[in-house]
């Protein structure tokens, strides 16, 4: 997890700020609120709640409101009452919850919004989400690839869903999906026979699977009467299963009228198994155990006294207050080419400000101000003798890689293809920070980070150099942006990171020079 600071610096190269090692004294309870149990994803996120409070060395009070507004007003209440050292909700409607949390800040409770902003309220302390953006992103592209877009192929048909309106995050769905699917509407490529576009008109309230099904057998019967349906775009699983309800119901699913494309959000059982049936034709999969360990560790920051471990001030603004957040790199960049007010930018590798740039938002040529390379973490007392990237390849070795779209996955990348090695992670993730932490954690036995991570860690982990990293060393660019309302400021800043008392403070964290 990285940061901004005032001017709305993106420092993806900034030291990593690590959670304390895991405690088994009793700290305290913390409240956690989640929305429903009949989605399989709110429950999972439940359980991984529990789970990674449990390491740190906290109870959890964790309760359900049944997708009932007036129940989850009293289970936080409740909690309130029963002193939890912090509450952690995913609100039902992002809209309702400012009278009890303004009874939580007069008790001295802190409030993290779990995944769902928590609107029009000056007490919500932090934010910790996925990049919503991306998964709309992710689920358009399925849909320009099944239908082979790119290729030139269309015009085809296509109907919009939305999430629910009360919540922030069906805007950043549709948003990313948007960003993907308008130019080939623009152009012809695809069309939108209902004129139904805008989450006022395509709003799913509640993400009811019911809701959705009513509103695609309404759109079947007044626009499909003898036309075909190519595709649909779905933010959420339960509604694709009531899309795809409807469709079969007016005889979808034939050798002479297949499917359409559909998408879908969550990987939840029933989606997964009209997968293999050949039905649905995507789901975009969020891990929870990560967004939880992200969360906790925020929790554990704050109560330790430590300073909260985020990097997005700029984005998530719940009409009274931008609620710190966090996010990965690739996940700022493309904020910013959607037009986020921040000044400088920062990436931690040169195909990230890529995507600045090539949107054309910089300006100037972005200067690269430091380079980090790869070390292997392991525990300090490196009970597998690793000494070398070929042992982490080994069989019986746990290896935790970020994910190849972001830069320490490409970094990894490199180095073991420089050695001629194949790695078999048992696990991927979104950022550097979650690496780290299974490490210190002890949920693998070796993981690939940067030099800089491990100086941060301290005694937590131990560094374990290797040859091939000198093949894939990161080098991190910055650039003033046009979107910036400092721009005096911004370049200044930038000048200050790129002098010799820059270089300094950049050394002492552990980079290299450029």
């Amino acid at each position: 997890m990285k940061f901004k600071n005032s001017l709305g610096v993106a420092l993806l190269a900034g030291a990593l700020l690590s959670a304390g090692p895991v405690q088994a004294q009793d700290k305290g309870t913390v409240g956690v609120s989640m929305p429903t149990k009949s989605s399989a994803r709110w429950i999972s996120d439940g359980d991984s709640m529990v789970k990674s409070l449990a390491a740190k060395g906290y109870k959890a009070d964790l309760q359900y409101a049944d997708d009932d507004i007036p129940n989850q007003l009293a289970q936080v209440e409740n909690m309130i009452t029963k002193k939890v050292k912090v509450l952690v909700i995913a609100a039902i409607d992002g809209t309702t919850l400012s009278n009890a949390l303004q009874k939580a800040a007069d008790a001295g409770v802190k409030v993290i919004a779990y995944d769902r902003l928590i609107k029009g309220s000056k007490n919500v302390d932090y934010y910790a989400t996925f990049d919503n953006f991306q998964v709309g992103v992710l689920q358009a592209s399925s849909i320009v690839d099944k239908l082979g877009l790119k290729q030139g192929k269309g015009p085809f048909n296509i109907e919009l869903f939305g999430g629910s309106p009360d919540d922030n995050n069906a805007f950043f769905f549709y948003d990313g999906a948007m960003s993907v699917l308008k130019p080939y509407i623009d152009s012809g490529k695809l069309v939108v026979r209902s004129k139904q576009m805008g989450m006022d008109k395509v709003g799913t309230l509640r993400w009811d699977g019911a809701v959705a099904q009513a509103r695609m057998d309404n759109l079947l019967s007044a626009f499909y009467g003898n036309a075909r349906v190519d595709a649909v775009l779905s933010p959420y699983d339960g509604l694709s299963i009531g899309i795809l309800s409807s469709l079969k119901g007016v005889g979808y699913g034939t050798p002479k009228q297949p499917i359409p494309v559909v998408s879908g959000q969550d990987a939840e059982v029933a989606s997964v198994k009209s997968m293999l049936r050949g039905e649905q034709s995507s789901t975009v999969f969020k891990d929870t155990r990560e967004l939880a360990k992200v969360t906790v560790n925020m929790i554990d920051e704050m109560l330790s006294g430590k300073k909260v471990d985020i990097n997005d001030t700029k984005t998530y603004n719940n009409g009274v207050k931008v609620v710190p957040s966090y996010g990965g790199s690739d996940t700022l960049a493309a904020q910013i080419t959607q037009g986020a007010p921040v000044d400088v930018f920062a990436a931690a590798s040169t195909a990230t400000m890529g995507t600045v740039t090539k949107a054309g938002d910089g300006v100037g040529t972005p200067q690269v101000f430091a380079k980090n390379e790869l070390e292997i973490a392991v525990s300090p007392s490196n009970p597998d003798h690793i000494a070398s990237l070929a042992d982490v390849t080994k069989s019986g070795v746990k290896l935790a890689l970020c994910a190849a779209t972001v830069p320490c996955g490409a970094a990894a990348t490199k180095a073991f293809a420089a050695a001629k090695l194949t790695p078999h992670p048992v696990t991927l993730e979104q950022d550097v920070a979650s690496v780290l932490t299974k490490v210190e954690l002890g949920e693998v036995d070796a993981g690939m980070v940067y030099q800089t991570d491990v100086k941060s860690a301290g005694s937590k982990v131990l560094g374990v150099n290797f040859t091939e990293a000198a093949s894939a060393i990161n080098t991190y660019p910055i650039v003033v942006l046009k979107t910036g309302k400092n721009p005096t400021a911004a370049q200044a800043f930038v000048n200050y990171v790129v002098s010799r008392a820059g270089q300094q403070i950049l050394q002492t964290a552990g980079f290299e020079q450029p």
